[in-house]
């Protein structure tokens, strides 16, 4: 199976992340097809530990954290993310290296004759890519595979597994049309990974939802280890250039004084201090985690399009957010820890179920002009309504098609300015794989 036939197979199946459905539910998004596509595998996702992270910010983020932290124990540790940014290899990782192509081939033509069967069932794209990654870290023989959550929880295809622990970031309103309408009915979504004596971990701190999933925790007789209760921390901010930031974090009976986070952003602080937790919870289990894995996971952490800086003329910021509570961790963290001597140009594309008048209207106070485009996607928000909201809001703000926005932006930033490429994780990267093109050419030019 070549790689454009294994591609064009999972492409087949329906693909929610590209077009949602109209409704959600078990119908849509269902444990029960996954669970029967496992036992026909022979249950490869009960094959080695598992670390489970939900939430609706910061989960990629903490999932890489997660993993880094267990690479440097020695462990063997797989890592599934979605989306990807440039190549599908990225969503499934082992010991830090994507999936390679041959790798994916060999895996779609195993999977085949199983996928097929399951077909008439209803086995969407993300199940099949998800069975995948099982099947994958099984054969690769890790010790642990750390599973971002990709929608949801409660009904979400990971769902499947029983972790060592969980973990739920900060929650927002997002996806409301599937997920719901507040915060509460997101968390109890997001709550669906807790599990009967397993520890979750939480960095949620909004009351209402805080409840919900207290509520859940009691009726499943599980430890919730909550910031600001259970565990807390505090960060010293060193600004940019001066220095990775320190993080402590501490609970009962252990702390951990001036953590270095190796990814930029006020926000990956409050994820470090719940990656630890979540590690300190490990440990309780009886796996041993040294103090000196943490260090140096954390610090040597990467995870691209997250408040991604690339230096330049003008430099590059590139970050993922794409709701009003992202858009305001990525204010406050051009404020704190991004320098630009001349104009700060935000690149923008938005999918039509995003708030991005709540967005534009949150960023717009660090942003000097936009230019919007439209991001690859038949959910795209049309560039122009943007402009027209930008407009009325008494901003400056341009339409440039996707091949010519980049450098449009940079125009405008100039040499001493910054283009910061936010709005959709699609918009990040179909950027990044522009840069990356341009990279390739540059040389191939030099060696010629």
């Amino acid at each position: 199976m070549t790689l454009s036939e294994a591609m064009g197979f999972l492409d087949g199946f329906v693909n929610y992340e590209r077009k949602p459905p109209s409704h959600y539910g078990s119908k849509t998004y269902s444990l029960r097809r996954m669970l029967e596509l496992m036992e026909a595998l022979k249950s490869p996702h009960a094959r080695y530990k598992t670390l489970h992270i939900a939430g609706s910010k910061g989960k990629g983020s903490s999932a890489a954290m997660a993993a880094s932290i267990l690479q440097r124990t020695g462990r063997r540790v797989g890592l599934y993310t979605s989306p990807h940014l440039v190549r599908f290899g990225e969503r499934i990782k082992v010991d830090g290296q994507d999936l390679r192509d041959e790798e994916l081939c060999d895996l779609v033509e195993e999977l085949q004759p199983v996928l097929e069967r399951y077909r008439s069932h209803g086995v969407t794209y993300f199940e099949a890519v998800t069975a995948m990654a099982f099947l994958c870290f099984a054969k690769r023989h890790v010790d642990v595979a750390v599973l971002e959550v990709g929608l949801g929880g409660r009904l979400d295809a990971t769902n499947v597994v029983r972790p060592q622990c969980a973990l739920i970031t900060t929650l927002d309103l997002e996806h409301t049309d599937r997920l719901g309408d507040t915060l509460e009915k997101i968390a109890s979504e997001k709550a669906g990974v807790i599990k009967r004596n397993v520890s979750c971990v939480t960095t949620c701190m909004e009351e209402s939802a805080l409840r919900v999933a207290e509520e859940r925790a009691r009726w499943r007789k599980c430890d919730l280890i909550r910031l600001g209760k259970e565990f807390h921390v505090k960060a010293r901010n060193q600004g940019y250039g001066q220095g990775r930031d320190k993080v402590t974090v501490w609970g009962t009976g252990w702390e951990y004084r001036d953590l270095e986070v190796g990814l930029l952003g006020w926000h990956q602080r409050i994820n470090a201090a719940g990656v630890v937790a979540m590690m300190e919870c490990v440990r309780e289990r009886g796996e041993q985690i040294p103090e000196n894995a943490i260090r140096e996971g954390l610090r040597g952490v990467e995870w691209k399009g997250r408040m991604q800086w690339l230096p330049g003329h003008p430099p590059l910021l590139l970050d993922c957010a794409h709701s009003v509570a992202s858009a305001l961790a990525l204010r406050r963290s051009i404020d704190v820890d991004v320098p630009s001597e001349g104009p700060r140009i935000g690149l923008v594309g938005f999918l039509e179920d995003k708030d991005y008048q709540g967005f534009i209207r949150m960023l717009g106070p660090v942003i000097h002009a936009w230019i919007v485009t439209e991001p690859d996607s038949p959910r795209s928000r049309r560039g122009q309504d943007v402009v027209e909201y930008i407009r009325s809001l008494g901003f400056q703000g341009h339409f440039y098609p996707l091949e010519e926005s980049l450098n449009a932006a940079r125009t405008w930033a100039g040499n001493t300015g910054l283009v910061v490429v936010t709005g959709s994780v699609y918009l990040v990267g179909e950027i990044l794989c522009e840069l990356e093109q341009d990279r390739r050419l540059k040389e191939k030019d030099l060696q010629k």
